[in-house]
């Protein structure tokens, strides 16, 4: 059996567990695809998700098995890239949930609408006016014309990252990051006085402070590798000659839309443009998460976008979307839908205020070729 059809195999294991949501086969599960000596990580899709030790990894999973949607993993369409006892694995997948239009479905949205106002939740210490948007955004959500009765089943496209090392003839994780795609400026994670994410974020930085000490085969040439990179991309004048000699020839982006990039020269224009977009980028090298697996290495940290966006500029791209919504083919009925969240989507992120923060994690794998390093994810 070569490589990739073992490592292939290694994935449907992983969907194999997702399906039988078996919480009490969560240290089984653990024993037979992480490594049960050295550093293992996850970073899950939400906000304090992120998992530097075996409990959290586990509770992780269980928590998964128990609340999550359906996940389905598209193994056959996975990306994997060996190097030599190291490798890494990109794979579309989606989570399914399902909603019922029943009573109950109602009644807890009338519920959720209530803790606004009832004096001791989290959101009824938000202004009123990130209240009523924020209301308003979780009905465009909500409310859509549908048959009476009927079950609506939600697809949403989720990548999932893995880093492989090969030990004692099998393949084993070293690390997983789950995410989902967003469009942007409208990412699901803005701070700002009413919402708790730069709480979250600086949790995540306390978190990767706690490991310090244990980061395994990282040197000085790999630090000051991803030091020199952070520099490029925080600067604003156009360097785009600079940034392919940081990437292989075949490398990866995966960038927070659902837009993958292959190759140095094409990944070096996106973030180029990345650089032009935002006022700043700032990614907090120093408290990391910095591993070696076989003769290569990963790497992954938190890091800030930063933009100031005039209100009447987000009102002109929101009447752009809903013009390009209507040229859309999808039907009617769907694109009355995508309308009123996208309108909403803008009103509840007006009353936020103009300056955009949106906290976001850095992953990635770093290899040598040719004497020097270079990410090829």
């Amino acid at each position: 059996m070569d490589s990739k059809t073992k490592i292939k195999h290694l994935l449907q294991v992983f969907q194999t567990a997702y399906r039988a949501r078996a919480v009490e086969e969560a240290d089984a599960f653990l024993d037979s695809t992480f490594a049960k000596q050295g550093f293992a990580s996850i970073i899950g899709t939400g906000d304090g998700e992120l998992c530097l030790t075996r409990e959290s990894i586990r509770d992780l999973f269980i928590s998964d098995w128990k609340y999550w949607g359906d996940l389905e993993l598209d193994i056959e369409n996975a990306i994997i890239r060996e190097h030599g006892k190291a490798a890494w694995c990109h794979v579309p997948a989606t989570v399914k949930y399902s909603f019922s239009d029943g009573e109950a479905t109602y009644s807890r949205f009338v519920s959720f609408i209530e803790e606004f106002f009832d004096g001791k939740s989290y959101d009824s210490s938000k202004s009123t006016g990130v209240k009523l948007t924020e209301i308003n955004w979780l009905l465009a959500h909500f409310l859509h014309p549908r048959a009476p009765r009927e079950n609506r089943d939600y697809l949403w496209k989720l990548r999932i990252y893995f880093v492989l090392e090969y030990l004692d003839e099998s393949w084993i994780i070293r690390h997983i990051q789950f995410s989902f795609p967003r469009d942007l400026p409208f990412a699901d994670a803005r701070f700002h006085p009413d919402t708790y994410f730069e709480k979250s974020y600086q949790r995540e930085l306390e978190q990767y402070r706690g490991i310090s000490g244990i980061q395994s085969g990282f040197g000085h040439s790999e630090m000051h590798f991803v030091q020199d990179f952070g520099r490029l991309i925080s600067g604003k004048a156009s360097q785009n000659e600079d940034i392919p000699r940081f990437f292989s020839e075949d490398a990866l982006l995966m960038g927070t839309d659902s837009i993958l990039i292959r190759g140095a020269q094409a990944i070096a224009t996106k973030i180029d443009s990345l650089r032009a977009y935002w006022d700043e980028i700032e990614l907090n090298l120093q408290d990391s998460a910095r591993h070696r697996a076989g003769e290569s290495f990963f790497f992954h940290a938190s890091g800030l976008f930063k933009k100031q966006i005039a209100d009447e500029d987000l009102l002109e791209a929101t009447a752009a979307k809903v013009q390009s919504v209507l040229r859309a083919e999808i039907s009617p009925k769907d694109k009355l839908f995508v309308i009123r969240r996208d309108i909403s989507n803008s009103l509840k992120e007006l009353m936020y205020g103009q300056e955009y923060i949106h906290p976001f994690r850095f992953d990635a794998f770093i290899v040598k070729q040719d004497d020097h390093l270079c990410f090829d994810y």
